[in-house]
C-alpha cells in the first residue's frame, strides 16, 4: 500500500498516517491508541477526547489543533508542535514531549505528570492548574507563562526560564530549582517546601509572602524583611555595596 492510500485509512488504532495531511479534520473521540502519526499536519484538528495512548506524534505539527481531554499518556511525541493548541484537561502522562512548542497553548488542568519536557518552550502559554508532578522540564523556557495554582512538584526545573510567569499558588515541593531563571516571577502564595533554589536568580521576583526580591537575588529572596516595595533607589545603594 502507498502512503497516499494509507492516508485514506479510517482512523482506529495503530493506524498509519505517517506524514499525512488530516488538517481541519473532526477525529472527535477517535481511538487512535498506539497510531503512527509521525510528522503528520494536523493544523487546526480537533482531537476532543480522542484516545491517543502510546501514539507516535514525533514531529507532528498541531497548530491551532483542539485537544480538550484528549488522552495521549505514555505517548512519543518529542519535537511536537502545539503551538496554539487547545489542550485543556488533556492527559499527556509519562509521555516524551522532549522539545515541543506550546507556544500560547491552553493547557489548563492538563496532566503532564512524569512527562519528560526537556528543553520545551511555554512562552505565553495558559497552564493554570496543570500538573507537571515529577515532570523533567530542565531547560525549558516559561517566559509570561501562566502557572497560577499549578502542581509542580518534585519536577526537574534545572536552568528553566521562567522570567515573568505567574507562578502564584504553585506548589513547587521539592522541585529542583537549581540555576533557574525567576527575574520578575510571581510566586505570592506559592509553596517551595525541600525546594532546591541553588543559583536560581529571583531579582524583582515576587516572593512567597508578598515581599519583592532585591536585585542580587541569588538562591534566596534578599529585602528589607518588612514588605516595602522594591524600588530602583534600592538597586543604586545594592550597586554601590
Amino acid at each position: 500500500m502507498d502512503a497516499a492510500a494509507a492516508c485514506r485509512d479510517a482512523a482506529g488504532p495503530r493506524v498509519n498516517w505517517r506524514k499525512c495531511d488530516k488538517s481541519d479534520v473532526d477525529l472527535t473521540g477517535a481511538a487512535l491508541s498506539g497510531a503512527d502519526l509521525r510528522e503528520g499536519l494536523f493544523i487546526r484538528t480537533r482531537f476532543v477526547g480522542a484516545d491517543l495512548t502510546k501514539a507516535n506524534l514525533y514531529g507532528a505539527t498541531l497548530f491551532d489543533a483542539d485537544l480538550s481531554g484528549a488522552h495521549a499518556d505514555d505517548s512519543n511525541a518529542m519535537h511536537m508542535t502545539l503551538s496554539d493548541a487547545t489542550l485543556i484537561g488533556a492527559h499527556f502522562a509519562r509521555a516524551d514531549m522532549t522539545g515541543v512548542s506550546f507556544l500560547r497553548a491552553n493547557a489548563a488542568g492538563a496532566d503532564l505528570d512524569g512527562a519528560s519536557l526537556r528543553n520545551a518552550h511555554f512562552d505565553q502559554a495558559i497552564l493554570v492548574k496543570a500538573s507537571f508532578v515529577g515532570a523533567d522540564l530542565a531547560n525549558s523556557i516559561f517566559l509570561g507563562a501562566r502557572l497560577q495554582g499549578a502542581n509542580l512538584s518534585r519536577a526537574d526545573l534545572t536552568a528553566v526560564d521562567m522570567t515573568g510567569a505567574d507562578l502564584r499558588g504553585a506548589r513547587l515541593n521539592g522541585a529542583i530549582l537549581v540555576d533557574a531563571n525567576l527575574r520578575d516571577a510571581n510566586l505570592k502564595g506559592a509553596k517551595l517546601d525541600d525546594a532546591d533554589l541553588t543559583g536560581a536568580v529571583l531579582d524583582g521576583a515576587i516572593w512567597t509572602d508578598g515581599r519583592r526580591c532585591w536585585p542580587r537575588s541569588v538562591g534566596r529572596c534578599r529585602s528589607d524583611g518588612a514588605g516595602i516595595p522594591w524600588t530602583p533607589r534600592y538597586a543604586t545603594l545594592l550597586g554601590n555595596e
